[in-house]
């Protein structure tokens, strides 16, 4: 068996996997791995979804711990991903919209300052869901193999 790649990322997909589950549980429906087929031709994979009604999408970011960098940024990308989804492939414009998280900590940065009112706005809900402790202990140990750090010149 090779090791794997210090960027991969199985821990975080086996958490979001987890995580789908447990929203699904959480609200009665079965989230699967959605293409969605766009106006002009294109389309829009989202994490999870159901058609409904009324129809639920679903975007997961599996990550402990606050968040840093760049990484509010893609939750952020992932919630307009959503809004686009639900105005262009939905043309009643309903749809229900999770954004959900692994970590209390992940997400408090989006309920906090002007993204909480941005994303209730635009009516994207934040879900937490918790890991269990074996999951979120091999997540954090994914970020730690994944951390880029600047070589000393």
């Amino acid at each position: 068996m090779s090791t794997p790649h210090l960027s991969d990322s199985a821990e975080q997909r086996a958490a979001e996997t987890f995580a789908l589950e447990a929203v699904g549980k959480k609200f009665g429906v079965e989230l699967v791995r959605r293409k969605l087929q766009l106006p002009d031709g294109s389309c829009v994979e989202i994490d999870g979804g159901t058609e409904g009604p009324p129809p639920v999408l679903a975007e997961v970011y599996a990550h402990q711990g606050r968040l840093k960098g760049s990484q509010p940024d893609k939750v952020l990308a992932d919630a307009f991903k959503l809004v686009a989804a639900r105005k262009l492939a939905f043309p009643c414009g309903h749809a229900r919209l999770l954004l959900v998280l692994t970590d209390d900590d992940a997400a408090r940065g989006l309920r906090t300052g002007w993204r909480k009112p941005a994303l209730k706005a635009m009516e994207v809900e934040v879900v937490v869901v918790a890991l269990p402790a074996d999951i979120a202990a091999s997540v954090r140990a994914a970020q730690k193999r994944q951390e880029m750090k600047n070589a000393d010149l």
